[in-house]
C-alpha cells in the first residue's frame, strides 16, 4: 500500500457534498432575495431593516403562509431561518414593509408595518 493512499473514501464523499451543493442552488434558482431584520421574539415593526439577505420560496413579492424563507439561496433545511419574527421589505420597493412571524420553519403570519 502506498503511502497516503485512502482508497478513495474522502473523494467520494466530497462528490457527494458537491452534488448536493449543486442541487440545493438549481433547486433555489427561483427564490426572491429580501432584505430584513435579525430575528426577533415579537414584532419587528419597530425595527429598521437591516443588510441581512434572506430568501423564500413563494411566487410573490413578500413571503406568504407555509412559503419556507432561508438564510442562503439554497433549498435546503440548514438555511431555513428560526423561528421568530422579522421585519422584511423587497428590493424592489423599500417602502412596503412587513412583519413575517415564522413557526415550525414556515412562514406562519404576514402583517403589514405602519
Amino acid at each position: 500500500m502506498a503511502l497516503g493512499n485512502n482508497s478513495g473514501k474522502g473523494t467520494a464523499r466530497h462528490k457527494g457534498q458537491i452534488k448536493q451543493s449543486i442541487k440545493e442552488r438549481r433547486d433555489a434558482n427561483g427564490f426572491i432575495a429580501i432584505l430584513s431584520t435579525a430575528r426577533q421574539g415579537t414584532s419587528a415593526c419597530a425595527l429598521s431593516i437591516g443588510s441581512n439577505e434572506y430568501y423564500h420560496d413563494g411566487s410573490g413579492t413578500f413571503p406568504a403562509a407555509d412559503d419556507k424563507v432561508y438564510s442562503r439561496k439554497r433549498k435546503s433545511t440548514r438555511y431555513i431561518l428560526e423561528d421568530g419574527h422579522y421585519k422584511m421589505h423587497n428590493a424592489s420597493d423599500e417602502r412596503t414593509t412587513k412583519n413575517i412571524e415564522i413557526s415550525s420553519g414556515e412562514v406562519s403570519r404576514v402583517t403589514a408595518c405602519p
